[in-house]
């Protein structure tokens, strides 16, 4: 599979602003709300375009959680930024144009018919696995239509039989580990940051990441970006013929990320052991957080993180981790991947 190498810097004002795009769409008006709710979170300077509908109750839960969001309801074409990281359009070009790590390449409509059944096709303007196809069997001239509707290239992954997600991210002023929870196709369901996971990573699977950061490193070098920014490499675990395997990279982001909601969230809601952050329609059906904001049961708290007319749930849950897995069990809906209601290292160290 030859091919440039993708380095998702997802600019989502110029996505959603551009009047051609299909995200415009009014049939992808839930996504456009889950971008804006998003943005609340990312301490962005930017205003967020008022999309969705927020009373003055919720307002009051963000200030509770610590957050006081910019708003602008002028229609004005104000709207969320993700990247928000101050580097020059031809920097971002400049990244995109380098290869950093040969396994995945970006491929055309002609190249994505000689890659190796089954793999999974990524947009390079992505965000939480939107966009995400699957390929199972030779593809049909309409999925091929589908595949490149709004772009030349895409990132093709092999498709790997996952046992956890895993997100090494860079803060301006440190770095964590995260795992997360993802579907079948690669769809971002939610996250979490336990410490004694992220020592375990660090311990014994961290050499891995000393090539990949000293790769960037040089690149940003060479290519005059200086300072701190906020990046993430997304890697995962998994089977091959019964072997645990560990890919550390499969692609790097750099912006801000589903992650970096962990910036605000876990420095205003001190958790006595782990934080977990979830998004998915299947919670719609959590009736515990259907007329309320906070709950808690036996030491875990959950805070519900959207308003109760959105057609997604969105919440943060944190407690002793025994606890939350306790929870999840009980009240969590089973059509979630079974991921999610086992700890990462237990999968880890079973296999």
């Amino acid at each position: 599979m030859a091919g440039k190498i993708a380095i998702l810097d997802f600019d989502m004002e110029s996505r959603i602003s551009s009047k051609n795009y299909e995200f415009n769409d009014p049939k992808n008006r839930d996504t456009r709300i889950f971008v804006e709710f998003i943005g609340f979170f990312l301490e962005s300077n930017h205003p967020v375009f008022l999309e969705g509908f927020y009373d003055n109750e919720y307002f009051e839960h963000l200030s509770f959680l610590g957050i006081t969001p910019r708003t602008s309801s002028s229609g004005t074409g104000v709207r969320v930024n993700l990247i928000s990281q101050g580097l020059a359009d031809d920097q971002l070009v400049a990244l995109n144009s380098k290869t950093l790590f040969s396994h995945f390449p970006l491929v055309n409509r002609e190249q994505i018919l000689g890659c190796e059944l089954p793999f999974l096709v990524k947009e390079k303007l992505n965000l939480a696995g939107m966009g995400n196809f699957l390929v199972t069997e030779n593809l049909t001239p309409e999925n091929i239509e589908r595949i490149f509707k709004t772009q030349e290239e895409v990132l093709v992954e092999p498709f790997h039989s996952r046992i956890v997600d895993i997100s090494f991210k860079n803060f301006e002023d440190c770095f964590k580990i995260f795992y997360q929870y993802c579907s079948p196709k690669g769809q971002f369901i939610g996250f979490g940051y336990d410490p004694i996971f992220e020592e375990e990573i660090i311990e014994n699977w961290g050499i891995h990441y000393d090539a990949p950061r000293f790769q960037l490193q040089n690149l940003l070098k060479d290519l005059g970006i200086n300072g701190n920014y906020e990046w993430n490499f997304d890697g995962y675990f998994y089977l091959e013929s019964k072997t645990l395997r560990f890919r550390p990279v499969c692609e790097l982001n750099f912006r801000k990320s589903m992650s970096s909601i962990f910036k605000t969230l876990g420095r205003n809601l001190k958790s006595t052991d782990i934080g977990e952050f979830f998004f998915s329609k299947h919670l719609n059906k959590l009736e515990i957080l259907k007329k309320s904001f906070t709950w808690e049961i036996n030491g875990v708290k959950v805070y519900r993180l959207n308003p109760f007319n959105h057609p997604f749930t969105a919440i943060w849950i944190e407690g002793e981790r025994e606890e939350v897995i306790k929870f999840k069990k009980k009240y969590f809906p089973k059509k979630l991947p079974k991921s999610v209601f086992q700890h990462p290292l237990e999968m880890i160290q079973k296999e």
